[in-house]
C-alpha cells in the first residue's frame, strides 16, 4: 500500500513536468482515514475503541468525511488552482503526525 502511494506521487510529479508546457496539470489526492465504504463496517457505538484508535492517528483526532476530499478534488480542478501542479494534497487530519511532532520539539 505504502509503495502504491508512493509510486502515484512520483508519477504525479513527473507526468505533471512532462505537460505543464501544455498547461496541463496533474496533482494528486491522498485522503486519510475516510468515513467510507470500507470503514463503514465499524460501528462506531460497538467498536469504541477502534475508532478512538483510528482517530488518536490524527493531529486532528477526527474521521474524515468524503465530502472533504471531494472539496479537495473541485479545488485541485478549479481556476483558484490554475499554477498548482505536480502536487499531492493530503487530506488527512495530518495522520502522519508532522504537526504533533513538530509541536513536541
Amino acid at each position: 500500500y505504502g509503495a502504491a502511494k508512493h509510486a502515484i506521487i512520483g508519477l504525479t510529479k513527473s507526468d505533471a513536468l512532462r505537460v505543464a508546457k501544455d498547461y496541463i496539470r496533474i496533482n494528486a489526492i491522498c485522503p486519510g482515514i475516510i468515513r467510507a465504504a470500507l470503514l463503514g463496517e465499524v460501528d462506531e457505538k460497538k467498536d469504541k475503541y477502534a475508532v478512538d484508535d483510528l482517530m488518536s492517528n490524527t493531529a486532528m483526532g477526527r474521521i474524515g468525511l468524503p465530502e472533504e476530499v471531494a472539496q479537495a478534488a473541485l479545488f485541485l480542478t478549479s481556476a483558484k488552482a490554475s499554477l498548482i501542479t505536480g502536487t499531492t494534497l493530503a487530506v488527512d487530519g495530518d495522520d502522519e503526525g508532522s504537526t504533533r511532532s513538530a509541536a513536541s520539539d
